[in-house]
């Protein structure tokens, strides 16, 4: 988008062309699909705008269009530069608060996350017991009771911390490719037919079980009536054995292979129950492309009346 947001130049580039800038600059993470629908929108804007062009009465000039999309890009460069330097801060204070790094044991839970759930936490002895910790994480269902009687599998609460439940869902996301036991749920409840949604708040109300746990070892630890190897999260297999990432992974891959055409697990479904955005995060090439054609067409048919 930094040098092509003339859809003249898309059409002189080519779909190959195209196909290949993306995946140059995606790391090879582009759909080719996503690909052609871009070129195919481009050729339709070109269809639009070429007899408007030839007459020299274009409703707006490219290049300054391609200028305002560079000036979106430098905006969003300076804060993901900005966001890096706080993140480092962040990384280097967390060490200190635990330099054996009992929280971070956890699969799923890196530097950054770890950091923010300790500065969200603080002290874990108040909360009570595990489940207090969940509600305040809000990844626990509402409940509706009348007399004797309660109604189960209700939605997620809209109760908790927003940013705490965000960290949840991204280390959810990264267990479920490392650890078994969090694969074996995560493909389980698939294939009973429940929705990714409802399966990912049920990963993530785990999840903050294990983290509750963890840090009342790391509590244990301070206060030396715990060692540090039990202290830190071990791998296990569906039989509860210590077990090595490499082999952890080679079980994941063995059991719960991916099927042919099954999709990735994704934002979207999360940001539905929670519409927090990161700041500074890039918006999805997708998503800018959704934004800015159907404009660019509506001001070609503009253009013909």
């Amino acid at each position: 988008m930094k040098n092509y947001a003339d859809p003249f130049k898309v059409e002189s580039l080519g779909y190959e062309g195209l196909r290949d800038f993306l995946a140059q600059y995606t790391h090879g993470n582009s759909d080719e699909r996503l690909a052609q629908r871009i070129f195919n929108a481009c050729l339709l804007a070109v269809e639009l705008y070429r007899p408007l062009k030839e007459k020299g009465c274009l409703p707006f000039d490219y290049a300054q269009v391609q200028d305002e999309v560079n000036t979106e890009f430098r905006l969003m460069e300076y804060e993901r530069l900005e966001i890096e330097a706080l993140e480092k801060k962040m990384c280097a204070l967390y060490k200190k608060i635990d330099p054996k790094g009992i929280l971070r044991s956890l699969y799923g839970i890196g530097p950054v996350i770890s950091a923010g759930i300790m500065g969200i936490v603080r002290d874990i002895d108040r909360f009570k017991k595990q489940e207090s910790f969940k509600s305040y994480s809000g990844v626990t269902p509402k409940k509706r009771q009348s007399g004797i009687h309660e109604k189960k599998g209700l939605k997620i609460t809209k109760a908790g911390n927003n940013l705490l439940k965000n960290h949840l869902y991204m280390a959810v996301t990264t267990a479920i490719r490392y650890d078994p036991e969090f694969a074996s749920c995560y493909y389980g409840l698939k294939k009973r037919g429940k929705h990714h949604n409802a399966i990912m708040c049920a990963l993530a109300n785990k999840m903050a079980g294990r983290i509750y746990a963890v840090l009342k070892r790391m509590k244990r630890l301070e206060q030396n009536e715990l060692p540090l190897i039990h202290a830190r999260y071990h791998l296990r297999d569906l039989n509860g054995q210590v077990i090595s990432p490499k082999e952890a992974r080679e079980l994941i891959g063995k059991r719960f292979r991916k099927k042919k055409g099954e999709g990735n697990i994704s934002l979207e479904s999360w940001q539905s129950l929670n519409s927090t955005q990161r700041v500074g995060d890039p918006l999805p090439l997708k998503d800018v492309i959704k934004n800015i054609m159907p404009q660019l067409k509506w001001q070609g048919l503009q253009g013909r009346r």
